[in-house]
């Protein structure tokens, strides 16, 4: 991104949130999906940015879908298979 990387964008974004005084229940998901598979980068974007998941490209499907349920934003794909 030109203008700031995305550990920034992500602080950004969540501090704008905070901010706004949103509760946990209330805000938005931070999903980072990078290319840097570096562990201290992914600790760092994800715990220290405020970033809710982190994920690496290529990103397949069945992992988006795991992280999106896991934060509560769909169902869940395994409930719907033993169904």
């Amino acid at each position: 991104m030109p203008k700031m990387d995305g550990l920034e964008a992500a602080r950004t974004i969540v501090e704008h949130m905070e901010g706004r005084g949103l509760d946990q229940d209330r805000r938005s998901r931070v999903v980072m999906v990078s290319c840097l598979t570096d562990p201290k980068y992914m600790l760092e974007a994800q715990y220290q940015s405020g970033a809710d998941a982190y994920l690496t490209k290529p990103v397949e499907p069945a992992a988006m879908e795991e992280t999106l349920a896991a934060l509560g934003l769909i169902d869940n794909p395994a409930d719907e298979e033993g169904a």
